[in-house]
């Protein structure tokens, strides 16, 4: 059955009635594509590292990077900026970014220079505090950017304590992180990443891409604070929920809290479903599942809930369906891709790399033989990570590990992460929708050169006032 936002669809509509049934299901979302002009403003921190690691071209391309996020941003978007090494440091403070503010921002950013420790700890902190304590812009999405070459070595440095104090510090504010190089703490940034991305950049030039998509992202925002509750009906059973995602039960109902929705953008949500023995067949389709969707819709607003009920026939022996929906059944590979590249993740970690590229093989002979072509292409992307990021331990211990998270966290999020492709398959046009890669890849085109003056040039301006340090914190998370 559908709604004008919710989908609802079994693997299997016709059961044998005479016996238990388990199968997959998937609540699918819908989002329309924004109306001409009509977006949510965006509040955006950026956390940026400029300890000395940054010297040279990483520091010149995250200015490039920022300067284009600037040129980007229109009067009803808010930026702040937090610079950090052993100490923290307010680049801006939260500003609109009008015409105005647009010159000093560029001034601002102009002025930063790599410097020494990294206080990870204290600009992520900073970055939060300054989103908190501005008054809040209505309906924006809110977002953390958090851009860093190196491992927390000021500050709080264990990866654990960090991330905790930071993931209960954000409130509901987004954070999407961009690990730089092959000496960031790849496991720390997946996990900070919340209600955002993680992204992999193994070269200067690649952050442009990486922004591009973030940004991508946030402009076309369409439903944010998704939750859809699951309620059984009686002798039904929610066996399993597929996703990545936080779920918790409510009397019964399984209520799941999702990832924002881009416009356009598919998403689904897949379980795993047992029904008990029926006494009789039932000639027509049986409510099984009651699902509810709450969101609030940017263009509208406003939030609105929808429902729809997930149906099935209980049908005589012989009569039953043996051939499982393709659709449905793409989205149980997505899923499963995400757990096995997890579970590659940990068997590497554990000094197992050959159990690692076992996983991912064995993951890939299951999506091919699924027999539809975006699960064939899930097994491509499976065999090549087995080869080109769990080859052997040192690959994996270098640039491996980085990108395999990054693309796992794209994976559970179903979003693009950058220009990346694997096994042949670019992962941007299976992740990635229209609007976000059109972003990302103009975000990337070399600018172009500013007509030659026509006038006699103006003096230079005053130069930039040094950034206001805060040593207190210093001290102290598609398309196919």
């Amino acid at each position: 059955m559908t709604t004008k936002f919710i989908t609802a669809t079994p693997a299997r509509a016709n059961l044998d009635h005479s016996k238990e049934n388990t199968f997959p299901a998937s609540f699918s979302f819908h989002p329309s594509a924004a109306p001409d002009q009509k977006r949510a403003p965006l509040d955006i921190a950026v956390a940026m590292d400029v300890s000395g690691s940054m010297m040279g071209s990483k520091i010149e391309y995250a200015k490039k990077s920022l300067l284009k996020l600037v040129e980007h941003l229109s009067p009803q978007d808010r930026l702040c900026i937090v610079a950090f090494t052993g100490h923290v440091f307010v680049v801006t403070e939260p500003m609109l970014v009008t015409a105005e503010n647009r010159k000093e921002f560029q001034k601002r950013i102009a002025s930063m220079d790599a410097l020494d420790m990294t206080n990870l700890s204290g600009g992520v902190l900073k970055a939060l505090e300054l989103l908190k304590g501005a008054a809040p812009l209505d309906g924006a999405v809110r977002r953390c950017m958090v851009f860093t070459d190196g491992m927390a070595n000021q500050g709080i440095t264990d990866p654990e304590h960090l991330a905790k104090v930071i993931l209960e510090f954000r409130g509901k504010i987004g954070i999407s992180t961009f690990g730089y190089g092959q000496d960031h703490d790849s496991a720390l940034l997946e996990k900070l990443a919340q209600d955002g991305a993680f992204y992999f950049v193994n070269n200067p030039d690649a952050i442009l891409s990486a922004f591009g998509t973030e940004l991508g992202g946030l402009l076309t925002t369409a439903a944010q604070n998704v939750t859809l509750r699951l309620t059984p009906a009686k002798d039904v059973e929610i066996v399993k929920v597929l996703n990545d995602l936080t779920v918790t039960d409510d009397n019964g109902t399984a209520v799941i809290h999702c990832d924002d929705l881009l416009a356009e953008q598919e998403y689904s949500v897949v379980v795993d479903i047992k029904t008990a023995v029926r006494a009789n067949a039932h000639p027509r389709p049986v409510n099984i599942i009651k699902a509810t969707v709450s969101y609030f819709d940017v263009a509208l607003g406003k939030i609105v809930t929808e429902d729809v009920s997930l149906k099935v026939k209980f049908v005589k022996p012989g009569e039953e369906d043996t051939v499982d929906d393709p659709k449905v059944m793409n989205e149980v590979a997505l899923q499963k891709a995400v757990a096995a590249q997890a579970e590659a993740q940990k068997c590497a970690d554990a000094g197992d790399i050959h159990g690692a590229q076992r996983v991912l093989r064995n993951y890939s002979m299951y999506a091919m033989s699924i027999g539809t072509p975006e699960a064939e292409s899930l097994s491509l992307v499976s065999d090549d990570m087995a080869e080109s990021n769990y080859g052997d331990m040192n690959l994996y211990r270098t640039k491996g590990a980085h990108e395999a998270r990054s693309i796992h966290k794209a994976f559970s999020t179903r979003r693009s992460m950058g220009a990346v492709s694997k096994g042949g398959v670019d992962l941007g046009d299976m992740l990635g929708t229209a609007a976000v890669n059109q972003t990302s890849e103009a975000f990337s085109a070399p600018a172009v050169p500013p007509p030659p003056p026509v006038a006699d040039p103006v003096e230079d301006e005053e130069p930039c006032p040094p950034p206001v340090s805060t040593g207190s914190f210093s001290r102290n998370r598609s398309r196919w």
